[in-house]
């Protein structure tokens, strides 16, 4: 064995130390997030009636934890084959899981504060589907050959940038039509409105933000990088995005919950329905789930009576 190799068997074991710790980091992050927001998660999620919205806050939430399990057991040594094998397919549909849960949250945000607009519904299923879709065939490759090491990291890299193409559209849209929130609430409301930093918190667009930049610089670094060490924070990038996006939707239901008129409000069973009229129930519950409800309302109602509960009473951002 030459000293070439023993210097690239020894820099990949770093680089799988460092995995492992970024992956222990992980872990005792979102657990500490859990105690923090596991009040919250029972009054607005498992007290509640369940829904579009709770689903795809399970599916973020619960996936990212279960992945980094699964993660933790595969950098275990000593482990079989089988049980390698096995925690690596769970890893993976955990992962899909978590893509399907944070990813649905950002685009259903998006077209629930665009008010229904038919062009951001077409860009977010196509990119939605399309993040799905390239995660999917994850679990046929194996990477112990060659051939499937290199197919699983071109994969990775598609998923990179269409994961970043996704969250630019998202941090577009909300800045976009939050920015028509402040123009049309500047109109309405005799006294001094939110300002502009105001509402793009409230908005989410800060969350946004954050993801957003992330998942340029691991897209960036993968397509360039050959280094080993390239891509480590990816198993930060997770759990934080998620953390970020399901905190997000736990303020919208804190807000939403807290009022009367959204609690009482009853849709009709998706059982009962005809094909035709689930595009429209889907879109409801969207809107319903993922908006603003009533929160700026007043600006285009009674300003005289709800001025001063609109602007004081929005989605105060805790992270």
């Amino acid at each position: 064995m030459d000293n070439s190799t023993l210097y690239y068997d020894a820099q990949y074991a770093q680089s799988d130390l460092a995995n492992g710790y970024a992956e222990l980091a992980s872990a005792a992050l979102l657990f500490y997030d859990i105690i923090l927001t596991t009040g919250d998660e029972i009054n607005f999620i498992w007290r509640k009636k369940v829904g579009l919205g709770s689903v795809l806050y399970l599916s973020a939430r619960y996936g990212t934890q279960l992945q980094l399990i699964m993660d933790t057991v595969e950098s275990i040594g000593n482990v079989s084959d089988t049980v390698f094998y096995v925690s690596g397919l769970i890893s993976t549909f955990c992962f899909l899981l978590y893509v399907i849960g944070a990813s649905g949250i950002s685009c259903g945000r998006a077209y629930a504060v665009s008010s229904g607009n038919r062009l951001v519904m077409v860009v977010c299923v196509v990119l939605y589907a399309s993040f799905i879709g390239i995660n999917l065939p994850q679990f046929g490759i194996s990477t112990y050959s060659e051939v499937g090491e290199v197919t699983w990291n071109q994969l990775f890299i598609a998923s990179l940038v269409i994961d970043m193409i996704l969250d630019a559209f998202v941090l577009g849209t909300t800045i976009y039509y939050t920015l028509r929130l402040r123009r049309s609430l500047k109109k309405t409301l005799f006294h001094r409105p939110q300002s502009t930093t105001e509402l793009l918190t409230q908005q989410g667009a800060l969350r946004f933000l954050i993801v957003f930049i992330w998942s340029l610089e691991l897209s960036f670094l993968a397509s360039i990088s050959t280094s080993l060490y390239a891509g480590i924070d990816t198993d930060l990038y997770n759990p934080i995005s998620s953390i970020l996006i399901y905190r997000f939707f736990l303020q919208l239901r804190e807000y939403s919950y807290g009022h009367a008129e959204y609690a009482t409000k009853q849709s009709r069973p998706p059982s009962t329905m005809r094909f035709a009229e689930i595009p429209q129930y889907l879109s409801h519950a969207i809107i319903n789930e993922l908006g603003d409800g009533d929160l700026y309302r007043c600006a285009e109602e009674d300003i005289h009576a709800d001025e001063k509960k609109c602007v004081l009473s929005g989605i105060y951002d805790k992270v």
